[in-house]
């Protein structure tokens, strides 16, 4: 990586976090290496699983499109840390209580991860 590029590296942002054996009450938190990022803006938007699947037709992964909705949950954070620090960051999410399907968004120097959280098990009714 260069000195320009940023650093947004999780286990969890590869792909899919999956929860299912969570309980409603049980916290989500995601912990995420940053690096040469001032001002992370991060974003918590709470999906219908069914209803995108009945529009769609498609599996739901972490490339659905988020235009148009609006984040459950969103907050800025600054850094005071050299862009040179790699530096972890742990990221708490009240709003995501119960079971559920939730896309978290984290921007930096205008480039974005994302992250599908799965709390709970999802099935068909």
């Amino acid at each position: 990586m260069n000195r320009r590029g940023m650093l947004l590296s999780s286990i969890a942002l590869a792909g899919t976090m999956a929860l299912p054996g969570a309980q409603a009450a049980d916290p989500v938190k995601l912990d995420v290496h940053v690096k040469n990022v001032k001002n992370l803006i991060v974003k918590a938007f709470r999906i219908d699983p069914f209803n995108l699947y009945r529009e769609t037709g498609q599996e739901i992964d972490q490339a659905i499109d988020l235009d148009g909705l609006i984040a459950a949950e969103e907050r800025t954070v600054e850094y005071a840390q050299s862009p040179l620090v790699r530096h972890l960051e742990t990221f708490e999410f009240p709003s995501m209580v119960g079971r559920g399907l939730w896309v978290v968004e984290l921007i930096g120097n205008g480039k974005s991860s994302r992250v599908l959280v799965r709390k709970g098990k999802l099935r068909y009714l």
